[in-house]
């Protein structure tokens, strides 16, 4: 009998090894036709070419993000780096050929290409907003929303559409979003933040929608929609995203929207969804911004200190050293043995938290009595 080479079988596994792979991920680039376009500036073909090039190439890449970004994956992350996808258009794009070029008349040179983009990259890409909130800390969002129905007066109505609206908007941007459970009961606006602090959040993001019925509008083939049972209505829609722990609002956001339907609270309910549905988008790229500034940027993290004035004098002197990551130390005042300060860190409270119980600050006794990303509550004694 004939002897196998395990040298030989094992390569032939190899082999069969990287068709498999190969097979699986054989859809890891697509082929993509765009069309591009440059201006031609006295006569100057060649930038004109090279800028209809561009163009084109970036239109490829964004048509390849596209079809990453369906139900399954996120639309919000997909917005969210838009920007940086189209600032690095040729990262994405493994080769093209140019399939036609010329100018279209004396001002518009065109180019025609097929681009093959890496869609792997592109998906790490979106990818990288997982790590972002992973980064920042993953802090708890909670959503509370309210509707308010103005006629002759405003009533605020329990419909619960912008807090769930809300809610899948940020789910389907990512699944790496710690949402706190939804707030079913009765809100105001003064109250928001000690609700929010209570329900353990650190995120507070609040949607209120203002709905008006909408008058009756004609028809071309004659009459009007209410005439054929139709209603309509209008909504204004405010997000207001803070920091739970400082009060920081890093944004307020407006939107504006209409929608018909078969009577006035299902019309009023489709405005309410499309209208928060719109900001979606803007309200996770704003957050995601914020979150980035506090990562690479420095955040600035609040301090309350009990503490003597020789203990403070210390603990000004030993806290920048002894925390990694501390640019600076501000004094914002004293009352009542409790000193309060902002530091400039690039760190989040709990990562100085854990470093001030491992490291300590000399001689000095060092309880920390409240954590959160951005304050600290800390009493010191000897």
């Amino acid at each position: 009998m004939r002897k196998r080479n395990p040298g030989l079988a094992a390569i032939l596994l190899l082999l069969l090894c990287f068709s498999s792979v190969e097979a699986v991920f054989g859809a890891v680039t697509q082929t993509i036709r765009t069309t591009g376009t440059g201006v031609i500036v006295g006569q100057d073909q060649a930038s004109a070419f090279e800028q209809a090039k561009k163009a084109a190439l970036r239109e490829a890449v964004e048509q390849a993000a596209g079809t990453l970004v369906t139900s399954s994956t996120q639309v919000a992350s997909f917005v969210a780096v838009q920007d940086d996808i189209r600032l690095q258009t040729t990262g994405y794009v493994s080769r093209y050929v140019v399939v036609s070029q010329g100018a279209m008349d004396s001002h518009t040179y065109q180019v025609i290409l097929d681009a093959e983009v890496d869609l792997g990259q592109l998906h790490r890409q979106l990818e990288a907003m997982n790590l972002l909130i992973d980064a920042a800390g993953d802090p708890p969002l909670l959503c509370l929303g309210k509707e308010v129905v103005v006629t002759d007066h405003a009533e605020e109505v329990a419909w619960g559409v912008v807090a769930e609206q809300l809610e899948k908007g940020l789910k389907s941007a990512s699944s790496h979003f710690s949402l706190v459970t939804p707030w079913a009961g009765q809100w105001q606006e003064a109250g928001a933040l000690e609700l929010a602090r209570s329900q353990g959040a650190e995120v507070l993001v609040t949607g209120k929608a203002t709905v008006r019925s909408l008058p009756s509008t004609r028809i071309p083939s004659g009459g009007d929609l209410k005439e054929l049972g139709i209603s309509s209505a209008a909504a204004e829609v405010v997000l207001k995203l803070m920091w739970v722990d400082t009060g920081e609002v890093v944004a307020t956001l407006t939107q504006r929207s209409r929608a018909a339907d078969r009577s006035f609270e299902a019309a009023a309910r489709k405005a309410v969804r499309q209208g928060v549905e719109s900001l979606t988008a803007e309200l996770v790229k704003t957050l995601l911004a914020d979150w980035r500034d506090k990562v690479y940027s420095g955040r600035e993290v609040q301090l309350q200190v009990q503490a003597s004035a020789d203990q403070l004098r210390q603990f000004e002197r030993d806290f920048p050293i002894s925390v990694g990551g501390i640019d600076a130390l501000y004094p914002r005042g004293f009352s009542a043995g409790m000193a309060r300060y902002d530091a400039r860190a690039h760190s989040q409270g709990f990562q100085i938290a854990r470093e001030l119980s491992a490291k300590g600050l000399g001689d000095l006794n060092v309880e920390i009595l409240l954590v959160t990303n951005n304050t600290l509550q800390l009493k010191l004694s000897d």
